[in-house]
């Protein structure tokens, strides 16, 4: 989306600030240290008079005004608890001293060391700054993100790919319409990181020695001038050309915060904060611009860094520097090193400042003024590396990094959170100050915060799945877990922002005496932290604070309850039956007392019910509406003055009428029945959910609401073109503009051609692949029970633990294993919907597809049906997603219709007898799918013949004898690999080919056993195809194959040459 040049505030539309709400809303969601929920909500529900009536301030020239009269106010944030050996003159070293218990850990770490709580001081700003901040990037600050290089790598903007032909190291254009401003935290992290090491292994094996350097750059965001950002010296020497009105509006912010940084400063001044060394309060922590101008404040250090030293690698990630040199091999000291990088460079100085270990960096061009970039001595770390033992040391870190973070691609299990990694690195560690050095504190602070996260990610996912009784046990071992090590005075600090996540997962699951004592742990270890550090030295933004501290104590325990209240209220379960929240006991009642919240159970509820319907709640609002809602959120006053702002608004609307009750056996219903009232006197849906989203429809959801339109070639020509519209529509995304040539077929020539088979064919064309693909299927042995099989049929899946646990080995399995699938197989009924998120978004990011049978679909009448969900990769739209498919079964096997009728008093639809089953294109893998005993009916085995490289069969079958048969016939009828999966409990899951020789014909066959297990079979889909390409079937001795039946056609799309 292009913007014309604007140049005065007239030029400035109701467009621009809807996208820039659009942005604020989604940065904000996504960032931890502050607390904005319900003032967006409230916000948002008279969001067309405030956006027009800050528009009409803007244009009569008033943003000067606008930004000094929403200035906010600073919240104290905590950074850390800093510790120092405390050594008394003339006495012997202590050895090292390791106490498990909690209490007696912190009073020895009172006894032994001196303490430092660190805190910073942070912005709390309201709505309408953090809108005019995301206005500013949108139509400025894109430009000074544009500057940077590729080794700046957090913080950066959400951008298109580069147009063809540009030159090398050039970034896109800035994505106005992608939902937030950011790209996501974790995946520039992991490749700085990743890029690094790789750069040492690549060095270190070619013989070369390095040394290996991470440099911090101290309290960073609290000691920048603001100034800088409309400094005519820093725009020239960065190389951003502003227009007069894009420097006005930069200055009116550069303004804006100088006076907040100027009033934090007289903050820390008041607190016993040096004047000398303090002399501006920084960049505010928690607003959107503050991360652009600061990483471009530093582009003239990169440029210094890449140009003066040529490093075999550099990397840059906000304030952290990673650099790789070759090792001149006359370096001994820092100071020796300094002196190297300062012979090099024009940022570094010569020396450090004597009596202290403090190195400043001054940047090029003048305009750094009251800005300074300190490098703390103790702070940087060296790594001198050659030969094997170089090889060793990093091999090391890459172990531990490697097994903590990959268990973020495991299923979780209950068992095993105790036992996973993550935890282990809670549990084993001391406190920071006891820790050997690595590259980037790999074994530190940073990796702990790690294995937190990914414990509270496997808690989170295992709430989702399981039903609340089935792990109440380890849920209370969880909590314990983190009263013992999180929770606790010499811990709290360094883990205080993860309490909101921590207490919403136990008001989600209801359990309020945890949630209580969640609270109030985290208070006592805060006042009992305080008490014993009062007369310690204190830090705020990395200065020393010598006056009376206690209001940044009570500052503290205001903002951990203003978390913990924001938490709760976006956590409250809500029924699914009745569409309201649950009910409050007295528990619930006193923890809402405690966090601010009141006791009137409906305000309370209509908080939390405003927070859904804005996506600003745990559940998203596309959840709440498919799972929980009594209503979609009716529209706000004057909300059609909104309306057609956003480009794709008529792809977006027609993609919801669309879907409001898609689901017939092809798809899902995006909204229930319930949530439809064509009566008159209730208000019309809302727009606002998705053309305001936090966490939109993902492209897997667009195509399950919208198969016909998205994957089938039924009702639209285009299935590619239709589904890429819906997901730039539905997420604002980038989608790649040629990917509709996805929905061509090939001829025998392999020449492109529109032409479709026959109507009755129903042709899926998912990926793309110019060579024939490399397939690999898992078969899998599952156990499902006859206890599941009846709770689906009564239309209550079976969500226990032990059913979960045998599918999280299996999918672990696969994940696991080596060579890894290209496609897992699950049998019948093995798979519940609500676990298809989990299983699908692991196997996705192992590049695996899943194919499996669901557990019975009910209806509002007494039909009931199963259904096989496909779960595939896909990169037509120009980046990896998926697609989701659910493919009905026909009609019961003979004995299910008697069971389903007689005992649960249901049938199966009579318009799903005649659906035709689709042939599924892969990336070029042709394949087809049938539910058990659908392998009976030959016409479905004589529709697949000639255009399949494989037909699975998902099954519940205890008659082997029989099934054997048929799958042995059907590799030569249908002349193409059968593979078969079973229930565990009678086996026989199988992959069987039309070979010539019987030996080969059974590629793979399970039977028994008392564990979950995959065996991973490669397809030969290439010899099979050039085999059934011949003109004519004469046999020859050495063919791999039996000949094809007679009347035997190969499909045009499976066409190859022949052998």
């Amino acid at each position: 989306m292009k913007r014309e040049a604007i140049g005065d505030w007239q030029d400035v539309t109701l467009t621009d600030l809807f996208f820039a709400f659009r942005k604020a809303k989604a940065d904000c969601f996504f960032e931890r240290s502050i607390c904005i929920a319900r003032q967006f909500a409230n916000y948002e529900q008279d969001l067309a008079r405030k956006l027009m009536a800050l528009l009409s301030r803007l244009h009569t020239g008033q943003v000067d005004a606008v930004l000094a009269e929403n200035l906010g106010q600073t919240r104290v944030a905590a950074k850390k608890l800093g510790t120092s050996k405390r050594l008394k003159e003339g006495s012997t070293p202590d050895g090292h001293g390791f106490f498990s218990d909690p209490t007696r850990a912190f009073e020895h770490l009172c006894a032994s060391h001196d303490l430092t709580p660190e805190f910073r001081l942070i912005g709390d700003f309201p709505v309408e700054m953090h809108v005019l901040s995301a206005l500013w990037i949108n139509l400025v600050g894109h430009k000074f993100d544009a500057v940077l290089s590729k080794s700046a790598y957090g913080s950066r903007l959400r951008r298109y790919r580069p147009e063809p032909g540009a030159p090398k190291g050039s970034v896109g254009n800035y994505h106005l319409e992608s939902i937030g401003s950011f790209q996501p935290y974790f995946g520039p992290y992991k490749e700085w990181r990743n890029r690094g090491l790789k750069a040492i292994r690549t060095e270190l094996e070619a013989g070369h020695a390095i040394v290996a350097i991470s440099m911090d750059l101290t309290s960073y965001y609290h000691r920048v001038d603001p100034a800088f950002m409309a400094d005519s010296r820093f725009l020239e020497e960065a190389g951003i050309p502003l227009s007069d009105w894009e420097r006005c509006f930069t200055q009116g912010f550069a303004d804006a915060l100088g006076k907040w940084s100027e009033r934090v400063a007289k903050e820390m001044h008041k607190l016993g904060c040096s004047k000398r060394d303090v002399t501006v309060g920084g960049l505010p922590i928690g607003l959107s611009l503050s991360r652009v101008v600061a990483n471009a404040l530093l582009v003239g250090l990169d440029r210094d860094i890449e140009q003066g030293l040529t490093p075999v690698y550099y990397g840059r990630y906000v304030d952290d520097l990673f650099l790789v040199l070759r090792d001149p091999g006359d370096l001994a000291s820092a100071e020796a090193l300094l002196a190297y990088l300062s012979a090099r460079t024009h940022c570094f100085p010569a020396a450090a400042k004597p009596k202290t270990d403090e190195t400043y960096l001054t940047l090029p061009g003048g305009f750094q003024g009251k800005t300074k970039l300190l490098l703390q001595q103790s702070k940087q770390k060296a790594f001198f590396l050659q030969g094997e033992g170089g090889i060793d040391l990093l091999s090391n870190i890459e172990s531990q990094i490697r097994s903590v973070s990959s268990e973020r691609r495991l299923m979780p299990s209950p068992d095993r959170l105790e036992s996973m990694a993550s935890a282990k690195v809670l549990t084993a560690a001391g406190h920071s100050s006891e820790e050997a050095d690595t590259l980037r504190r790999a074994d530190g602070l940073s990796v702990r915060r790690l294995g937190w996260a990914i414990q509270l990610r496997a808690v989170e996912t295992l709430a989702r799945d399981l039903r609340e009784g089935d792990w109440q046990q380890e849920r209370k071992q969880f909590y314990e877990f983190a009263h013992s090590h999180i929770l606790r005075p010499d811990k709290i600090l360094d883990h205080l922002d993860y309490l909101p996540r921590l207490l919403s997962l136990a008001v989600a699951l209801m359990d309020w005496p945890d949630a209580r004592r969640l609270i109030e742990s985290t208070l006592r270890a805060l006042y009992e932290l305080q008490a014993k550090t009062t007369s310690s030295q204190v830090k705020v933004n990395g200065f020393n604070a010598k006056n009376d501290t206690s209001n940044l104590w009570h500052g503290l325990i205001k903002t951990t309850l203003e978390l913990a209240s924001d938490a709760v209220l976006r956590s409250v379960r809500w029924s699914h039956s009745k569409g309201a929240i649950r009910p409050f006991g007295d528990t619930a009642l006193a923890v809402c007392e405690m966090v601010g919240l009141g006791n009137d159970v409906a305000a309370i509820a209509g908080q939390a019910l405003s927070l859904r319907e804005t996506d600003w709640a745990k559940t998203a609002y596309k959840d709440h509406l498919r799972w929980h809602a009594a209503r979609q959120r009716p529209a706000i006053e004057q909300e059609l003055q909104l309306h057609g702002l956003y480009p794709h608004e008529l792809d977006l609307c027609d993609f919801l009428s669309k879907s409001v009750t898609s689901g017939n056996g092809r798809g899902a219903a995006r909204v229930p029945l319930r949530c439809i009232d064509a009566s008159s006197d209730v208000l019309p849906a809302s727009l606002l959910p998705y053309l305001l989203p936090t966490r939109p429809y993902t492209t897997q959801e667009v195509s399950l609401f919208l198969p016909e339109e998205c994957i089938f070639d039924g009702l639209g020509s285009a299935p590619a073109r239709n589904w890429a519209r819906y997901v730039r529509a539905v997420r604002g995304v980038w989608v790649w503009g040629m990917s509709v040539q996805a929905d061509t077929i090939h001829n025998d020539k392999g020449e492109s051609t529109n032409e479709a088979k026959p109507a009755a064919q129903r042709i899926v064309r998912i990926g793309g692949a110019k060579t024939t693909p490399k397939v690999r299927l898992g078969i899998s042995s599952l156990l499902t029970t006859d206890e599941s099989f009846s709770a689906a049929a009564s239309g209550r899946s079976d969500l226990s633990r032990g059913r979960y646990q045998r599918i999280e080995r299996l999918i672990n399995q696969a994940i696991d294993a080596y060579p890894r699938p290209t496609h897992l197989l699950l049998p019948e009924l093995s798979l519940p919907e609500r676990w298809i998120d989990t299983v699908s978004r692991l196997l996705q990011e192992a590049g695996i597809s899943l194919i499996a049978g669901l557990d019975y679909h009910r209806g509002l009448t007494s039909e009931v049906h199963s259904e096989a969900v496909l779960v595939l990769a896909d990169d037509r739209l120009g980046f990896p997603s998926s697609v989701q498919i659910r493919q009905a079964k026909s009609l019961p096997a003979a004995g299910e219709e008697e069971i389903l009728l007689r005992l649960f008093g249901l049938q199966w639809p009579a318009h799903l007898a005649v659906e035709c089953k689709p042939v599924y294109i892969h990336r070029d893998f042709c394949f087809g799918v049938l539910v058990c005993s659908e392998l009976q009916n030959i016409a479905h085995r004589q529709h697949f013949q000639g255009d399949v490289d494989c037909m699975m069969v998902l099954s519940w079958n205890q008659d082997l004898e029989t099934f054997s048969a048929l799958v042995e016939s059907a590799s030569l009828d249908v002349h193409a690999h059968i593979a078969l999966v079973n229930n565990r409990r009678y086996g026989d899951s199988r992959v069987r080919s039309p070979a010539k020789e019987a030996f080969r014909r059974d590629a793979c066959r399970l039977r028994g056993g008392q564990n979950e297990h995959v065996v991973v079979v490669e397809l030969d889909i290439g010899n099979l195809r050039a085999f059934q390409s011949r003109e004519k079937r004469w046999p020859y001795e050495d063919d791999p194959y039996k000949p094809v039946p007679e009347g035997f056609s190969i499909a045009a799309f499976r066409k190859a040459l022949p052998k």
